[in-house]
């Protein structure tokens, strides 16, 4: 249409350019105004508002310019003129449908967006919308098509930017209800419906009605769905601390009334006096509302009694092993009728394994080569500790106070007579000895018992013998026994005739079965030209079977 109309102009000036050469008078100004007015009216839409009143003002014009040709002056004239009329009708017409038509798709677009809950965020945008759809709506009250319209067409501009940002949210909107069911989910596993039964079923309608509306580019009605879920999510993990909270303080009141009950409650009264006082705090703290400063309280409750704990069970073994150790000291009373087990039980007791507890000092602290040294006398014997000990020592230069060693005999030393190699034989006078290269130094001679008092035999007390009964605990072991032989035995070089193949002075033979009834050789047949280190050797069941043959001769 605006084609047809730019042609007609054409024509129009093109035939009163050449007829301006014929003198004839043309209406310019007439037609000028025609075409504005016309102009002005399909701007405002009045195709569609006023399509008839358009046309009839686009033929008016036309018929304007067949006046002109026909060079019918006056005609032109009216022509013109009508056109504008017609034209100016055609915008009377279309202005109020137009301002209410954009007026009404302004608040369309505002209601949408505000449905996308845009005032949160779009705000601005928003709320220039609505004030402009204000305006719009008072200047069509006052008639005032134009600025009406126009007012209307800025606010649609804005609510349309106001929708486009709230759309352009749903991305995020959709991941963060993906969170929630994650965290949603989380709680479920951590047994919520537990402590939190009615806020998890909450949550699951909520994050629902939120997944629903997000369909739906219900986004205002979603994101308070959302807002819900996660507030109820803060209030469940409240509760599980709050829970959390209430469990460490049952248990620390638990183990305060165990302590309370322990035999050394006196001994640690000031420590349990102490995990009270922050078992309270924690208490006062949760039932104020803060299970932050309730769990620190409960926390510093328990470190409290753990210590008390650990000195608890340390005192108790300790008692435990002084009266263990003073069982194993004080001897039972024995019949006569039980002679020989009395025997057995003391060679058995001798072998017997004893336990030991790590101590800790602040200076010399307990480690296998001093313990050794303590209850061996001989730090080198460590590995026999540590081989006994391996289901409990991973590493031998790591153990741990409070650990309980088990320690076994030290392991037996061969004396002389126990050698590979035997000790040669004393012969008489008259008779020399066989020469033998590997055999023990016979220029050395053998010990003699003079007389019954001169029996007394002295077992070494070197740092290294390991003669004695392991003491249990930090106590030192106790001292070599000095024990009197049994005044029967007779020297294997005595010049009666003594011989050391079991015979004795009234031709009877000594029984060659129990050697507990004869005089052990001692460390002195050791060879002379060795480094002593036989020397340094003690048989650890020596004393106890020279106890026993005496016992054997007092009974007799």
């Amino acid at each position: 249409m605006r084609a047809k109309l730019s042609f007609i102009c054409t024509s129009v000036i093109l035939s009163a350019a050449l007829l301006v050469g014929c003198e004839v008078n043309l209406p310019i100004k007439e037609m000028a105004d025609a075409k504005a007015a016309i102009s002005l009216a399909r701007y405002y839409q009045a195709d569609k508002y006023a399509p008839d009143e358009i046309k009839a003002a686009d033929d008016a014009l036309i018929l304007t310019h067949d006046n002109i040709k026909n060079e019918k002056e006056k005609e032109s004239i009216a022509a013109a003129v009508d056109a504008k009329a017609k034209a100016v009708i055609a915008l009377d017409k279309a202005l109020p449908l137009l301002a209410k038509d954009t007026i009404d798709d302004a608040k369309k677009l505002i209601a949408e967006a505000k449905g996308l809950y845009s005032d949160e965020f779009a705000a601005e945008d928003t709320g220039t919308a609505e004030r402009l759809i204000a305006d719009a709506d008072k200047s069509y009250a006052d008639k005032s098509w134009i600025p009406a319209y126009e007012t209307a067409m800025k606010a649609r501009v804005a609510a349309a930017s106001a929708r486009d940002k709230s759309l352009a949210r749903i991305p995020a909107l959709k991941s963060r209800l993906d969170e929630l069911k994650a965290e949603r989910d989380s709680l479920k596993n951590q047994n919520a419906a537990a402590y939190a039964p009615n806020e998890l079923a909450s949550l699951d309608t909520e994050l629902t009605k939120a997944e629903a509306t997000l369909t739906g580019n219900s986004i205002k009605d979603a994101v308070i769905a959302l807002k819900t879920s996660s507030e109820l999510i803060d209030k469940i993990h409240l509760l599980g601390k709050s829970a959390l909270v209430q469990e460490k303080i049952n248990r620390a009141e638990s183990s305060l009334a165990q302590i309370k009950a322990s035999p050394y409650a006196a001994d640690v009264a000031a420590k349990t006096a102490e995990a009270e006082a922050k078992t309270s705090e924690a208490k006062s703290s949760l039932a104020g509302g803060k299970p932050d400063d309730a769990s620190t309280s409960a926390d510093e409750a328990l470190g409290i009694i753990d210590g008390i704990l650990i000195e608890l069970a340390k005192k108790d073994e300790e008692a435990k092993n002084v009266a263990a150790m003073k069982k194993d000291t004080e001897p039972e009373p024995v019949a006569d009728t039980e002679k020989q087990s009395v025997v057995d039980k003391v060679v058995a007791e001798a072998e017997d394994t004893i336990h030991y507890i790590v101590q800790w000092r602040k200076h010399k602290t307990d480690c296998l080569w001093r313990i050794a040294e303590k209850l061996y006398r001989n730090a080198r014997l460590w590995p026999v500790i540590y081989m006994a000990n391996r289901d409990q020592i991973k590493d031998p230069d790591l153990i741990y106070p409070g650990q309980k060693l088990v320690i076994p005999p030290a392991p037996k030393k061969k004396k002389a007579w126990e050698l590979d190699k035997p000790i040669p034989i004393p012969q008489p006078e008259n008779v020399e000895p066989e020469k033998d290269n590997s055999a023990v130094n016979t220029d050395q001679p053998a010990v003699k018992n003079e007389s019954p008092a001169d029996t007394t035999e002295t077992a070494p007390s070197e740092d290294n013998s390991d003669n004695a009964v392991e003491p249990t605990g930090d106590t030192e072991p106790p001292a070599e026994e000095t024990v009197e032989q049994p005044s029967d035995t007779t020297d294997a070089t005595d010049n009666g005739g003594d011989s050391v193949d079991g015979t004795g002075d009234d031709g009877k033979e000594t029984p060659a079965d129990n050697p507990d009834e004869t005089t052990p050789p001692t460390d002195d047949t050791a060879p002379s030209g060795d480094d002593s280190s036989h020397n340094d050797y003690t048989h650890d069941s020596m004393t106890v079977r020279i106890a026993a043959a005496d016992l054997r001769g007092q009974l007799k």
